[in-house]
């Protein structure tokens, strides 16, 4: 973990992109979380974002890289 680590600067710069999205009249946004990434999910669900469970996502991927 880098010396930024829990300083409060990702939060930050979370709502500085929220800001600017809801200035441009943009007051919903989506965020892709892998399953497995527990500490991820426990950082968007901190700075306010929800798991819904009313959406399905589905991918379509061409090749062998599911990640690509």
């Amino acid at each position: 973990m880098g010396a930024d680590w829990r300083s409060g600067l990702g939060k930050q710069l979370v709502e500085a992109c929220l800001q600017g999205l809801a200035t441009l009249g943009i007051a919903k946004s989506h965020i892709d979380v892998f399953r497995t990434n527990t500490l991820g999910q426990k950082f968007w669900e901190a700075t306010g974002w929800k798991v819904r469970d009313d959406i399905v996502r589905l991918s379509f991927i061409r090749g062998t890289n599911e990640n690509a």
